[in-house]
């Protein structure tokens, strides 16, 4: 999990995947670049999908309410 200003995450999956490539982090930083929260959540995955071979996933609410 990671919450900041901008959005808060939470991820199931192979945990040192989501670890290693701070995917939670990368979620929220997506967010603070002006993607919502469905973009970014997407984008988060896709990453994971291409650098590591392990799958799982994302729910995250951005700072305005906005679920992905």
């Amino acid at each position: 999990f990671y919450a900041d200003e901008n959005a808060a995450i939470s991820c199931t999956g192979y945990g040192e995947d989501f670890v290693r490539l701070m995917i939670a982090k990368r979620a929220a930083d997506f967010v603070a670049k002006g993607m919502n929260a469905r973009e970014a959540a997407e984008a988060a995955i896709a990453l994971l999908g291409t650098k590591a071979t392990g799958t799982g996933g994302i729910i995250m609410v951005d700072r305005l309410g906005n679920v992905g």
